[in-house]
């Protein structure tokens, strides 16, 4: 097993064991920065060796988080795969930019002869 998939593994355990921590901590206020998400956002940080971590609700929050911290707004063009659900391009237009769809090959990737 290389290096990097016994990394993914223990960081795999590390938010298994993480997700019980949320059980056994008081308050869950994010609107002040206080409480257990904060909490977590920083041992989660600090797990993975990162300066920031942030903790959304699902993955088309954490698009448009994305999209938002890479400067994605108006005018800017992202490819999004045709062959999806709304909610992966959904974020690009709340961001004001221009969603360009492309068809992805049989291997699901995307070609750039198709864009």
């Amino acid at each position: 097993m290389s290096a990097r998939v016994r990394r993914h593994a223990q960081l795999s355990a590390d938010v298994g064991a993480l997700s019980g921590w949320f059980a056994t901590h008081g308050r869950t206020s994010i609107s002040d920065g206080s409480g257990i998400i904060s909490e977590f956002e920083r041992e989660f940080a600090a797990a993975t060796d990162s300066s920031f971590a942030l903790a959304v609700t699902n993955g088309t929050a954490a698009l448009h988080s994305a999209y938002f911290a890479v400067g994605v707004g108006p005018g800017t063009e992202v490819l999004v795969p045709a062959y999806t659900w709304h909610a992966t391009a959904t974020p690009v237009l709340q961001c004001g930019a221009v969603r360009c769809f492309a068809t992805s090959t049989h291997s699901l990737s995307l070609s750039v002869s198709r864009i």
